[in-house]
């Protein structure tokens, strides 16, 4: 019997003939059967719907977060008068906004290959030195400011237990506390 565009559903006897009422009867199935396929297609497509508007909520959540941290960042520029107040007001901003735990502003000293930290917060400047993150030598497996610094190109490690060598650096950011890295270069003009 075919029912709408469902496919076929069929019914064979071993007798002879099918009885008269096993007919009616494969109809009324069959209409049953079409029944529950609509009503669960209909499940189907409800939480497609439901899903994309949670991944649409999701993404104007998120973009509502960006926007409250971008004002909050710009307010800190207007605030500072110098660039170290500037450094550290960003970083302020930055660490206790949300979603990051620590944030810091790096350079590398003059005559020097080391990125020290030159504002920190959500952290210790100590921590961030600790790291001995070196412009000089990449390695196999180089800190995500270090690979910045020389690419000039954001780099991010989404998460530092899988994904990489068990470098120094990726021990003592675990150790820490941190799961994941991202280190955006700041060029001037």
């Amino acid at each position: 019997i075919r029912r709408g565009a469902q496919g076929v559903w069929g019914v064979g006897s071993r007798e002879k003939q099918l009885g008269s009422g096993a007919i009616p009867t494969a109809h009324v199935l069959a209409a049953t059967l079409e029944a529950a396929l609509a009503s669960r297609r209909g499940q189907q497509r409800l939480a497609d719907r439901e899903q994309k508007l949670r991944t649409q909520t999701e993404r104007a959540d998120r973009l509502e977060r960006i926007a409250r941290l971008t004002r909050r960042v710009e307010a800190a520029l207007t605030d500072a008068s110098t660039p170290g107040e500037i450094e550290r007001a960003v970083c302020d901003r930055l660490a206790t906004s949300g979603p990051y735990d620590i944030a810091w502003i790096g350079g590398v000293e003059v005559g020097s290959d080391r990125l020290r930290p030159q504002a920190v917060a959500g952290g210790s400047p100590e921590y961030v030195d600790g790291l001995g993150l070196t412009t000089a030598t990449a390695g196999a497996d180089p800190h995500p400011a270090v690979a910045a610094w020389r690419t000039g190109e954001v780099r991010v490690v989404e998460s530092l237990v899988g994904g990489g060598p068990s470098s120094e650096w990726r021990q003592r950011a675990l150790s820490a506390g941190f799961q994941s890295v991202c280190a955006v270069p700041l060029i001037y003009n």
